[in-house]
């Protein structure tokens, strides 16, 4: 079971009589029945699910396997409604997971858009498996806001001891945040025209130029093809002449035949 961050749902993994895996959201105001199933497959392990809160992203990792499932999760709490998306599957290397665990977020390195930190025990090694989404090498300058929002992992408590046993209430209706722009770098959602333009231009240039040297790749491709096609025609027509025009060293003639 894993609480879905600061929120009135929960998540639950487990698997049927057939091992078939599932997992299932559940609103705490409404128990009766979950708001959503999905399927994980078969298998003999129960996964053990990650909640990435900034980003409504999970990650199952089960024992004995090297699989792990991500998924992202699309809330819409108000409304009840939770739709799942699969995002990919991440195979490690080696020998099947024992264990696995996540890393707070501020270990995150933001200028790589990592999004999560995972420790992977297997027999003799523990790993660091860094996962990331994909952005533009030129779009390093910014901070991406939209990966990382102000994260509740703020280290501090909203009411000391003193407070609590006093009975105060806290300022804040849930935990106190931060921000992960540490090195005050400028916002990607803050982008003006002229630089969103100028990357897209950048961005299309080297498309064009991808697309360029991969058509000149299969016009050379297809060159050599033709030259082996015509070289291969050409083998194939000597051996049926050959064959067709062969000499039998040791005719069948016998003595009489031969004449002074």
């Amino acid at each position: 079971v894993s609480w879905l961050g600061n929120s009135t749902m929960f998540l639950s993994s487990g698997q049927d009589v057939s091992s078939t895996r599932e997992f299932k959201i559940w609103d705490i105001r409404k128990v009766e029945q979950p708001i959503l199933t999905a399927n994980l497959g078969v298998g003999s392990s129960v996964f053990t699910p990650h909640y990435i809160e900034d980003n409504n992203v999970i990650l199952f990792s089960a024992r004995g396997e090297s699989t792990m499932k991500i998924y992202e999760l699309e809330m819409r709490e108000n409304e009840h409604v939770v739709k799942e998306h699969h995002c990919t599957d991440y195979i490690a290397t080696g020998a099947p997971t024992i264990a696995t665990a996540m890393l707070p977020r501020r270990f995150c390195d933001v200028s790589k858009c990592e999004v999560a930190r995972v420790i992977r025990l297997s027999k003799g090694t523990v790993e660091d498996i860094s996962l990331k989404v994909p952005r533009a090498k030129d779009l390093g300058e910014y901070f991406h806001d939209d990966l990382y929002p102000d994260t509740a992992r703020a280290g501090k408590p909203v009411l000391t001891l003193e407070e609590w046993v006093s009975g105060s209430e806290p300022n804040v209706t849930g935990p106190l945040t931060k921000s992960m722009n540490v090195n005050n770098l400028k916002l990607f959602s803050q982008r003006s025209e002229a630089e969103k333009n100028a990357k897209k231009k950048a961005a299309n240039a080297s498309a064009n130029t991808f697309m360029k040297q991969r058509q000149e790749r299969e016009k050379r491709e297809n060159e050599r093809n033709q030259v082996f096609n015509q070289f291969a025609a050409m083998a194939t027509s000597h051996a049926n002449w050959a064959e067709n025009n062969k000499v039998d060293e040791n005719p069948d003639i016998s003595d009489g035949e031969w004449s002074d």
